[in-house]
């Protein structure tokens, strides 16, 4: 009796799975697009908190070497365009607002790592203000970059104008191509894509986990 007692307790026995099974499991069938999606937008959120920051001081200490420039001492003492010599407080305020848009990115990255569905609409919020700002941004620096152009026609013999050169112009295309690519990369996949909580997380339930 006491033998078939303990072969009946053994067929009830219940299989435990080890933690880390569990683990590899649950990794197995939670889609891997959440963490590469939101740790690209971290790290190019924090790049171009950078390059904001960097732009934005550009324009604070523009004037000052300019005007150190053009003086009898300096590289352009034949002139320069009057627009250089000025702080130009559009483009300045361009560059403070990226720098708050790119934290935005940054905590957009970290909800979808996250696998939050509010990275989602963080995103979406971000690609649609920064594609706002960067045609604003182009068309206020077309228009200076105009001034300085009509400037250096109308003082072709300057030392300025002779340094300048239609690579700036090529150089302005690349990066504005660069910068806007993630911003149209991120309305198409999280506008047309990937709409819900389970696009992010496969259906499993991560609150039962």
């Amino acid at each position: 009796m006491t033998d078939e007692l303990n072969s009946n307790a053994s067929n009830d026995d219940v299989f435990i799975a080890q933690a880390d099974e569990f683990d590899d499991n649950l990794d197995a069938e939670l889609p891997k697009w959440p963490k590469v999606v939101g740790i690209l937008s971290i790290v190019w959120g924090s790049l171009t908190v950078i390059c904001n920051g960097i732009g934005g001081a550009w324009y604070g200490f523009l004037q000052p070497m300019m005007l150190n420039m053009a003086q009898d001492n300096g590289q352009f003492t034949d002139g320069l365009p009057p627009q250089l010599l000025q702080t130009h407080l559009p483009m300045a305020a361009m560059s403070v607002v990226g720098v708050l848009m790119s934290i935005l990115l940054v905590v957009a990255g970290v909800a979808t790592v996250g696998r939050k569905i509010s990275g989602r609409m963080l995103h979406l919020s971000w690609a649609g203000m920064v594609i706002l700002l960067t045609i604003v941004s182009t068309s206020i620096g077309l228009s200076l970059q105009g001034q300085i152009q009509q400037w250096m026609n109308d003082n072709p013999n300057t030392q300025f104008a002779q340094s300048q050169s239609a690579g700036n112009i090529v150089m302005t295309v690349v990066m504005l191509i660069i910068f806007m690519f993630w911003p149209v990369f991120v309305l198409v996949w999280f506008g047309l894509k990937k709409k819900t909580q389970d696009d992010m997380t496969g259906g499993v339930d991560l609150d039962t986990i």
